[in-house]
Order: structure tokens, then sequence, then C-alpha cells
């Protein structure tokens, strides 16, 4: 994975990782080394999973270049539903972004071992940015700290009853429930 090899190439498959709950720490360790428009992030929801589960499988790939794979004909209405809305999206909103924009840590680097604290990822340009947030088993508060902004908005999923509100500590995202993931917009 270095850039003598992927001057060459378009594309760095970031894992065979097939625990999705890990996925996070690798596509934020990955994308400190490769641009996000060259690294094949893989969504692959399993048979039988619910919403949750497919929108935290979208979102590990959305900021990066989605290969889609998983049980799709499998999934319910609801989480095939949900795997729709997130191509969407990411061909609407993230898809011209990607390029033109640069990877920031705003909780650091993850750790695999760490199934306890959340986990985040942006790509920022001139004007805004868009940020994936992993809340994993720990608490359902997410705060990104020292992010200054005119505006906020969740992107994705909406339906999960995820809530976020700009404070005075940072932008706070709320998570109903474990293993939950989210991307937001902010204007600079």
């Amino acid at each position: 994975m270095d850039y003598a090899m992927l001057s060459e190439t378009q594309l760095q498959s970031s894992s065979d990782q097939t625990n999705y709950k890990k996925y996070p720490s690798i596509i934020v360790g990955a994308l400190a080394a490769v641009v996000p428009e060259q690294l094949a992030a893989w969504s692959y929801p399993r048979k039988n999973c619910d919403q949750q589960e497919a929108s935290f499988n979208m979102v590990s790939a959305m900021l990066c270049r989605i290969h889609q794979s998983g049980n799709l004909s499998q999934l319910s209405a609801e989480s095939f539903a949900c795997v729709q809305e997130g191509l969407k999206i990411y061909k609407s909103m993230l898809v011209p972004e990607i390029p033109k924009s640069v990877p920031f840590f705003p909780l650091g680097m993850p750790s695999m071992q760490d199934s306890i604290n959340p986990v985040a990822v942006g790509l920022r340009n001139g004007t805004h940015e868009f940020i994936s947030v992993w809340r994993l088993s720990g608490t359902n508060t997410v705060v990104l700290p020292e992010l200054k902004c005119k505006s906020i908005n969740l992107v994705y999923p909406l339906n999960l009853q995820i809530k976020v509100e700009l404070k005075k500590e940072g932008i706070v995202l709320n998570f109903p429930d474990k293993y939950m993931a989210a991307i937001i917009e902010i204007w600079k």
C-alpha cells in the first residue's frame, strides 16, 4: 500500500475483514495511507441483518470507493432500503466531493482491539466536511471536540433516531443503540 504501486493502479482494497464491527478502525487507518478516491471499502450487510447493521456497513464505505457486497437479495425490505438510500446519497452528495477532499481524524487513530470508544473520520475541503461517526459498545453520546461550524446536518441514516447538535463542547451525536453509525455534514 504505497504510492509507487498506487500510481500505477486505480485502487487499493482496504481489507477482507468479515466482522463489520471492526471495519471502522480499518477504514480510518487506511485513510491515513491512501487517498479516499483510491481506497476500496467494502459494504457487506449480512443475511437477516437489521437496519442498524445495514447502515453501519454503508457508513463504513461511503467516504471511500464503495465496493458493495453482502447478501443483498436476502435482506429485509427495510434493510435493503437502507442500502439503497446509502448508495443514492453516496452517488449524489459524496462522489463529487471525495476527489477534492482530504481525510482528517476528529477522534484520533482508533485501536482494532478497542470495541468501546467511538471512531470517526472526516473528509474536508474548503467549504464543508463530511464526517463518518461510529458508536461502538460504549456510551450513546459521541462528542467531536474542537470542530467549529456554521451549520450541521445529519446526512445518513435519517430513520434510526440518531440526533446531532452543536454544543459548546463540540458536535454531539446521540445514538439510541450500540453499534450504530452516521454521516454528518458540517459547513464552515
